[in-house]
C-alpha cells in the first residue's frame, strides 16, 4: 500500500500530505462520525503513530521511485 501510494504521488505531483486515511472525512449521520479506517493503521481509531510510520514508508518509497 505504502509503494502504491508513493507511486501514485509521483504520477499525479501529489505531497505526502495528500495520503490521508478514510477517517479525514466525517460520515454525516453516522456515530461514530469519523471511519475507523484502515483500522490497522490507526491507534484507537485516530491517526497516531502507526499512521506515521506508514506515511514514513510513502516518503522513502517516494525518494526512491522519484529520485529525490
Amino acid at each position: 500500500t505504502a509503494k502504491l501510494a508513493a507511486w501514485l504521488m509521483v504520477k499525479h505531483n501529489l505531497s505526502i500530505s495528500r495520503v490521508v486515511p478514510h477517517y479525514k472525512w466525517p460520515r454525516k449521520g453516522k456515530n461514530p462520525p469519523n471511519k475507523n479506517c484502515p483500522h490497522f493503521l490507526l491507534d484507537n481509531g485516530r491517526p497516531g503513530k502507526k499512521w506515521q510510520e506508514f506515511l514514513n514508508k510513502v516518503n522513502s518509497y517516494h525518494r526512491q521511485i522519484s529520485g529525490r
